[in-house]
């Protein structure tokens, strides 16, 4: 019963309605479906009162409510069913109460059409309500006005019959009131819970994609990476076979020479230590760049600060270009201007994520040589970021689409089109904002915008 009742209060629903459009057409068909009960109730009370007239009232309203709810299954009209439905339930028990002489000979009968009053009300557009309420008082108004001449219509009855009838009524309507009242709130929350639900869905996705455009970008680091510490291990290694080879004259030098002065005054040791100096140098030199790599990336990915804290974006600016190294150099020109900045309150990793992003676009946007400048500058409460290239720039037709999910302009197999879907996505969850300014064959300029105070709860 419960499974072809829900199917019956789905019939007009659309795979694009929201969940707030659902529960209006749901009330709607319960409000209808309610109402017909009572009209059910009232045509065979009439019937047994042997009022042919009045029943054809409440019978004619279960009979239109039934062809409107066909038409509304069919059509999805949804506006043109609600005025249909409610236009019913608002007149119709308005003709029945004239129909049956008045106020009191029908029990009031009119306070039915308090429901389509509640229906207007749900549906939460205020015009519309406004204009069945007035409907409402109207006819509320013309039935005390014609009262005294419907009483001449009214079927004999007792003072019993019509205490028994004002009963029926309030009752009836008090339930379906209640009923449609409780349907509404429990909906509402049920839909609240669903809400939460998909939001959590969705913050997980956009955290997984973050990660995924996170490890995206360092899986393009890893050549130039890889080639760069790859060039201070192989001076390491030639260092510690010169290493070697000394420690080998060294010890031909010991085993010959007779005493101190024999071993200092040897050209072979003397040549042979500077050798060896000039060998440990390399290697301490060529240590240092390893660990200036391991420490770029290590600040790019931050991997050990996830968590929300003050950082200093020049920080992150330059470690970024340091593990960028590889791919400028020899093709690209970087200008720094990073002006005095305070540190801002961020998640340090995903704003690398974002700087990466928007440096590696204007590389990819030079063909051939050229430049990129990278600016810092504080303007009021916010920090400010510049990512300039004279590269071929971006068509007017195209620039409001490169922060939508994977579009990209880059040739197939060359990109997934979130490097600024996901750049934007962050910078919007830290309440800030992306500018960007191209021109065809000049350049394109992105500024970010961040604020310097941010809570933690972003």
């Amino acid at each position: 019963m419960n499974r072809y009742l829900k199917q019956l209060v789905d019939i007009g629903n659309q795979p694009a309605d929201t969940e707030k459009q659902k529960l209006a057409k749901r009330f709607l068909i319960y409000m209808a479906l309610l109402m017909s009960g009572g009209g059910i109730m009232w045509g065979a009370i009439c019937l047994y009162l042997g009022l042919l007239l009045p029943a054809s009232i409440p019978f004619g309203y279960v009979l239109l409510t039934a062809v409107n709810l066909c038409y509304f299954s069919v059509s999805k009209q949804f506006r043109a069913a609600r005025f249909i439905q409610i236009s019913l339930s608002l007149l119709l028990p308005f003709f029945f109460q004239w129909l049956l002489g008045g106020f009191v000979s029908s029990g009031a009968v009119m306070l039915w059409a308090m429901i389509s009053l509640l229906g207007s009300l749900t549906f939460q557009d205020a015009r519309l309500t406004l204009r069945w309420f007035w409907a409402y008082l109207l006819l509320t108004v013309v039935s005390g006005v014609i009262d005294s001449h419907l009483k001449t219509y009214a079927p004999p009855s007792s003072s019993t019959m019509v205490t028994l009838l004002f009963v029926i009524n309030i009752l009836a309507v008090s339930v379906i009131v209640f009923g449609l009242m409780n349907f509404f709130v429990r909906s509402r929350e049920l839909a609240h819970e669903e809400l939460q639900l998909k939001n959590k869905a969705l913050a997980e996705t956009q955290t997984q994609l973050i990660h995924a455009e996170k490890m995206a970008s360092i899986g393009l680091l890893t050549a130039g990476i890889a080639h760069e510490v790859n060039n201070p291990i192989g001076a390491i290694n030639s260092a510690a076979d010169v290493s070697t080879r000394c420690i080998t004259n060294i010890t031909e030098v010991l085993e010959t020479c007779q005493t101190v002065d024999e071993i200092r005054n040897s050209r072979k040791f003397q040549r042979t230590l500077k050798i060896l100096q000039e060998s440990n140098r390399v290697t301490l030199a060529s240590s240092e760049r390893i660990t200036n790599i391991v420490n770029s990336l290590k600040s790019f990915a931050r991997l050990d600060e996830a968590e929300f804290q003050l950082a200093d974006i020049r920080s992150g600016i330059s470690s970024t270009l340091a593990l960028l190294r590889n791919q400028l150099e020899g093709k690209i020109i970087v200008h720094k201007e990073l002006s005095d900045i305070p540190l801002i309150q961020c998640y340090p990793g995903q704003l690398n994520q974002v700087i990466m992003s928007l440096i590696q676009n204007a590389v990819d946007a030079i063909e051939g040589k050229g430049e990129v400048w990278i600016k810092t500058w504080v303007d009021g409460d916010c920090v400010k970021i510049s990512v300039k290239d004279n590269g071929k720039g971006i068509d007017e037709d195209v620039l409001p689409k490169i922060f939508d999910p994977f579009f990209t302009t880059k040739p197939v197999g060359s990109g997934q089109g979130l490097g600024l879907a996901t750049a934007h996505q962050i910078v919007e969850m830290h309440k800030g904002s992306i500018d960007v300014q191209s021109e065809r064959g000049k350049g394109t300029e992105f500024v970010l915008n961040l604020p310097i105070q941010l809570s933690a709860d972003i």
